[in-house]
């Protein structure tokens, strides 16, 4: 027995693997020979798996496949449809992602792609739709959205562009139709509105012209009819309504 153990180690060796890698690759788990315990995958015994964790439903198919070092997920993930296609891949150290983690469509094209370091999104993230087209994109840091995220129609229109820091609105928010119009924009400081607050009809035409001081609106809004014309002038105060005038 044991010269068949040496001649696989020597094999392996050769091969150029580690010993953790003939570890994980001898160990194979599912859930009977493993239960989570506090957030810990553990065998039988009770002691912290290292190797690859396997999930099946009621008819055999994979469903997740994992690889575990110490009874945490480090490595590769992945999950499964009921095809046997890849649906989500993501990369796990010390038990949280850390790495690029991607959702598929069932047709096997990318949905959704994203960074994360230590459990947290960091730099870009990407959605598509199920063609391949860019449904929207954004970056983050430290979990946080943080920078210009952009959402966008299924002809590649613009849909949204707004800017964060550090997980709250900051500048300006702008909004459009299909037809590449704009329909609001608005201006923002750490996640309140403050500053122009202004909204356009589809033929591009101000609907209304207003400002915000700490998110109530604050001096003279003016409202406007599709055609442009001028129909009603109402000055607030810290929110309140204080005077109106009709056209």
């Amino acid at each position: 027995m044991k010269k068949f153990v040496y001649t696989i180690y020597f094999l392996m060796m050769s091969l150029g693997l580690s010993c953790c890698q003939v570890g994980s690759l001898a160990l194979v788990y599912n859930d009977k020979t493993s239960v989570e315990e506090d957030g810990i995958r553990v065998d039988a015994a009770h002691e912290p798996i290292t190797g690859i964790y396997q999930k099946y439903d009621k008819t055999m198919r994979l469903k997740e496949e994992a690889h575990y070092v110490n009874g945490r997920l480090s490595g590769l993930y992945k999950a499964y449809n009921n095809s046997g296609k890849v649906v989500l891949e993501a990369s796990y150290k010390k038990g949280l992602e850390h790495g690029k983690t991607t959702a598929f469509y069932d047709n096997g094209k990318p949905y959704e792609v994203s960074y994360y370091k230590k459990g947290k999104l960091t730099a870009a993230q990407l959605k598509y739709y199920p063609n391949g087209d860019l449904m929207s994109k954004g970056s983050y840091k430290n979990g946080m959205k943080n920078g210009l995220f952009e959402e966008y129609f299924t002809n590649g229109a613009v849909k949204s562009s707004l800017t964060y820091k550090k997980g709250k609105l900051h500048g300006p928010a702008r909004f459009y139709s299909k037809g590449n119009h704009l329909l609001s924009y608005t201006e923002y400081v750490n996640g309140k509105r403050e500053g122009a607050a202004f909204s356009y009809y589809k033929n591009e035409k101000p609907k209304v012209l207003a400002y915000r001081k700490n998110d109530k609106l604050n001096g003279t809004a003016k409202e406007f009819d599709k055609k442009g014309n001028l129909r009603k002038i109402v000055t607030y105060k810290n929110g309140e309504e204080i005077n109106s005038v009709k056209f």
